[in-house]
């Protein structure tokens, strides 16, 4: 069993579960034998400036504060954030995270510049042509949002490609390798982890966020250590479809799962 979820929201997200409170998310993650759990609530730079949606960082931090000391011998608790499209106002970005001296970062990017959050796009009537230029004007944004440096965690990297799959269509990746490489490259360069986001499972993937190509892809490039994350927005979703993803790993040859808080690095080995 894998000890570690890097990846979690709770009710201080946006698009949360309201049931997910930090006792119930906390109490959900001991009961499935995770030691070792970043709480990562939805910060989109963009979002929060631009008034698309709040985020009450004072709140969330004091609920941190409280169920570390509630929880705190059964659960090592890190006070996080998923920080979106920090390249669209790094500078912001930087003081956002300078002041409140967040443990764990997730990086990720869900609006590109000068577009919608990807889960609002008609995906079934996009054109092939046209997803594909916004698929590689994606992957480039988030290569220069790895390059700022601002993140732990890559996050959940395929994730246009959830929506585009969940409205029935179908996206092969292996035309944009040099692509992907060059963005794995560059999180690997600046201490990076790729992230195995376990939603996919349940939401109609059939695998992991990235799959398995990309996984593999970041191995060849060098990259050994992975973050795990179960992107729950709901409770009954902390470690969710962990021994699917185990095994994935397994059958590629990695074997390592880290876990960052406060740029220390702790490993298991699956």
């Amino acid at each position: 069993m894998i000890p570690y979820d890097a990846h979690a929201h709770s009710l201080f997200s946006y698009d949360a579960d309201p049931a997910a409170t930090l006792d119930a998310v906390c109490e959900s993650a001991i009961a499935k034998g995770i030691t070792h759990l970043a709480l990562t609530d939805h910060y989109d730079v963009n979002a929060v400036l631009d008034g698309i949606y709040t985020y009450d960082v004072s709140a969330a931090k004091t609920a941190v504060e409280e169920a570390k000391e509630k929880y705190g011998n059964l659960l090592t608790l890190s006070w996080g954030i998923e920080l979106g499209s920090a390249t669209q106002y790094p500078e912001e970005a930087e003081a956002f995270l300078k002041k409140y001296k967040f443990e764990t970062v997730v990086g990720s990017t869900h609006y590109m510049t000068g577009c919608d959050d990807f889960a609002y796009w008609d995906m079934k009537n996009i054109s092939h042509e046209d997803f594909t230029e916004a698929w590689l004007l994606y992957l480039a944004e988030l290569t220069r949002m790895c390059e700022l440096g601002h993140s732990d965690i890559l996050a959940h990297i395929t994730y246009p490609v959830r929506y585009f799959i969940r409205a029935g269509r179908q996206f092969d990746l292996s035309f944009c390798r040099d692509e992907l490489a060059d963005l794995l490259t560059t999180a690997i360069d600046h201490g990076m982890l790729l992230e195995v986001n376990t939603s996919g499972y349940r939401q109609g993937m059939g695998g992991p966020l990235p799959e398995a190509s990309v996984i593999a892809l970041y191995k060849d490039l060098g990259g050994r250590l992975l973050s795990i994350g179960s992107d729950a927005h709901t409770p009954t979703d902390i470690g969710a479809n962990y021994k699917e993803a185990e095994d994935l790993l397994r059958s590629l040859g990695m074997n390592k799962i880290a876990f960052i808080q406060n740029h220390s690095i702790l490993t298991h080995t699956i």
